[in-house]
């Protein structure tokens, strides 16, 4: 049942995106998404400031995207009774929700805001002078999140931590899941690759279901059976460059800035790697703590993982394949 549950959730919820651009003497265009969990969007709302008023009523529509649905509001913001900046924006209801917020505020005559609200900071002070180190900093949280909430990637991750004997081993082994990654995240969001679909979803889905599979054949016949076990830096590569296409997607959902967008791009994917790199981390030290603890549960505990993964993984893509449909 608990499996059957997941399928629901195998993609991340993605961050809710406030947009405003600036169109005339503090008139905003304004966009506001929020991420659908089911058939609901989630609870989450604006809270302008008071001198601030919606001249134009908001009309709600679902719009798909390439890993699931999206509510889309758009109206008008007139702030003509006083300057923006300086005043404060909230997002109600980030408490209660699984997500964050990235704001994003373009002016005519002042440089771009980037900003991550989150629930233990749900209002954000909009700075009378936007620095580089804000964008910097909201990217590679979103960078840290999005790796952190993305199972999928989570679970490739660890199965192919099954096949590491040595640090040297994995240190390659994940430099070169890495590079695979950064390279078709940066050819896509910088437009020499379309982004793409929901086909990708579900052969990344696959990706963990054959490495589980590899991972527990290894453990039963011997690595030198199989070909992910022999050649692990090689599986990292090649299905790197497929994961790349899912960080793509969630990227190109929250948008770049169009005045820091290599500092944004480098920033987010280098927020992924710091959240990989955790995670590997902890991994490895529970790995060892059972291996030196209870050497008699290790390999059993392995076994739990690979067949846990693998499960989770046939959900995964039962739920990607219906999406394609």
């Amino acid at each position: 049942m608990a499996c059957l549950s997941f399928a629901a959730n195998t993609h991340e919820v993605r961050p809710a995106l406030l947009s405003l651009q600036e169109t005339s003497p503090d008139i905003f265009d304004v966009n506001w998404h929020r991420p659908v969990v089911g058939q609901r969007a989630l609870p989450l709302e604006p809270l302008f400031p008071s001198d601030c008023v919606i001249i134009a009523a908001p009309g709600g529509a679902l719009k798909h995207t390439s890993n699931g649905k999206v509510a889309v509001y758009r109206f008008v913001l007139d702030c003509t009774a006083t300057p923006l900046y300086g005043h404060t924006i909230e997002i109600a209801g980030l408490d209660v929700s699984m997500t964050d917020t990235l704001l994003k505020i373009a002016f005519l005559e002042r440089p771009g805001i980037s900003a991550v609200v989150t629930a233990s900071s749900p209002v954000y002070v909009i700075p009378l002078q936007a620095s580089l180190m804000d964008t910097v900093g909201s990217y590679l949280l979103l960078g840290v999140d999005h790796i952190w909430s993305g199972w999928d990637h989570l679970l490739f991750i660890l199965m192919l931590m099954m096949f590491i004997r040595s640090s040297k081993a994995l240190v390659v082994t994940i430099t070169g899941f890495t590079v695979a990654h950064s390279i078709t995240l940066s050819a896509i969001a910088l437009g020499a690759a379309a982004p793409a679909g929901a086909l990708v979803e579900l052969l990344i889905a696959l990706s963990v279901l054959l490495l589980a599979y590899e991972a527990r054949r290894a453990e039963r016949s011997g690595p030198i059976q199989s070909f992910s076990a022999r050649f692990p830096f090689a599986v990292a590569s090649m299905f790197g460059l497929l994961h790349g296409f899912g960080f793509a997607g969630a990227l190109l959902d929250i948008g770049l800035p169009a005045d820091g967008l290599l500092v944004s791009l480098f920033t987010f994917n280098v927020g992924i790697e710091l959240g990989q790199l955790a995670f590997v981390g902890v991994v490895a030290a529970c790995s060892y703590f059972i291996y030196r603890w209870r050497r008699g549960f290790y390999s059993p505990s392995r076994a739990i993982l690979q067949y846990t993964a693998g499960t989770l993984a046939v959900f995964m893509s039962i739920d990607r394949f219906s999406a394609l449909w």
